[in-house]
């Protein structure tokens, strides 16, 4: 077991090490030339608290904008809020089919710009974010990633949540730092029509609850000629609501793993299987090394060779998100990260993944 961790170890080790490297390679984007003229589109359901905020943060931009929002079945006033913007804001009420990646994708039927910028519903943008991610729309660019934080929230828990968050973050930024982008938050993310258009949207995989960025992003890197492009500046820092509970923390990670068993790249499915086994013998062996002694040398090897790469990125990525402190809590988040993915992982495997007032499969 002691050989077989230590191999686990640097096989996550290593990749991260090598994201924290192409996070370093990320450099902001300086705006030149005509910007391409731009369409920003909401999904949202049930979204009558924070959908009025949302709305005011986009059209405040510093660049003209369109503004969309399609109204996924709510069943309270989102719609007569959207509504009372005006002719500032289109509306279209989502028939038939639901869930995000259908709301996307009648959108598109709708759109008349060559770009879209997708935030959330519950999300504020700050005034320079479309310009920021327009900056990244090259020739050669069909999918932006932009940068997101979690909201600031008091306490260990949180502190946690916003420190892992971070580290996702910076994963999406290194992945495509290393020219393979993996991940990328919804909250903030642009893709180019025609980029959608070829790889077929979201066909064949509409029915999970989520992935609606990553499963683009990956196809249009993967299938088409145009590039996935990161948004390294500071300033268009998106703000997304965190979890404000531990079994709101359960339910959105549960819907995060349904699909990880599901993606298009099979090393990526590979590679979220051998973390689990890495996090799962990793465990037993922390936990083993109080009674079997020898095996602490092979279990301290495994810890050092994690937090390596693991603290590189995430120092790199709490710099950028103007939270260092976060650092503070990075222990108590390393136990805390291996049994909540042990634990949730298997559950968001076997289905049954609650979203909106929704009961889904996936």
């Amino acid at each position: 077991m002691a050989l077989i961790l230590v191999a686990l170890s640097l096989a996550y080790g290593i990749p991260i090490l090598l994201v924290a490297l192409g996070h370093a390679r990320i450099r902001q984007k300086v705006v030149s030339g005509t910007l391409p003229e731009l369409t920003v589109l909401v999904a949202a359901r049930n979204e009558s608290e924070h959908i009025e905020a949302c709305l005011r943060a986009i059209l405040a931009q510093d660049i003209p904008v369109h503004v969309l929002v399609v109204d996924d079945h709510s069943d309270d006033d989102t719609a007569r809020r959207v509504e009372a913007f005006g002719a500032r804001v289109r509306l279209i009420r989502l028939e038939g089919s639901s869930g995000k990646k259908a709301a996307i994708s009648e959108a598109v039927h709708h759109i008349h710009t060559d770009w879209v910028l997708l935030t959330d519903a519950d999300t504020l943008v700050p005034p320079g974010w479309a310009r920021a991610m327009a900056a990244c729309m090259t020739h050669d660019c069909g999918y932006v990633v932009g940068p997101v934080r979690l909201q600031e929230r008091r306490g260990l828990f949180h502190r946690m949540i916003q420190l892992e968050w971070a580290g996702f973050m910076g994963i999406a930024r290194g992945s495509i730092g290393l020219g393979r982008p993996t991940s990328a938050c919804g909250s903030s993310v642009a893709f180019r029509v025609e980029a959608f258009q070829a790889v077929g949207g979201y066909e064949g995989v509409d029915h999970f609850a989520s992935g609606d960025d990553e499963f683009l992003m990956q196809r249009i890197a993967d299938r088409t000629r145009w590039s996935v492009s990161f948004c390294a500046d500071p300033g268009a820092t998106v703000e997304a609501e965190s979890p404000a509970t531990a079994s709101a923390f359960v339910r959105q990670r549960i819907r995060w793993a349904s699909k990880a068993g599901h993606y298009e790249r099979l090393w990526h499915v590979a590679m979220n299987v051998g973390i689990w086994l890495f996090f799962l013998l990793l465990a037993i062996g922390t936990v083993g090394a109080f009674f079997r002694p020898a095996w602490l040398p092979w279990v301290m090897t495994a810890w050092g060779i994690k937090m390596l790469g693991e603290g590189l990125l995430l120092a790199q990525s709490v710099w950028f998100y103007r939270r260092p402190w976060l650092m503070l809590v990075w222990i108590p988040a390393q136990l805390f990260h291996i049994l909540y993915v042990l634990a949730l992982s298997a559950a968001g495997v076997r289905g049954g993944v609650e979203w909106k007032s929704r009961s889904m499969t996936r």
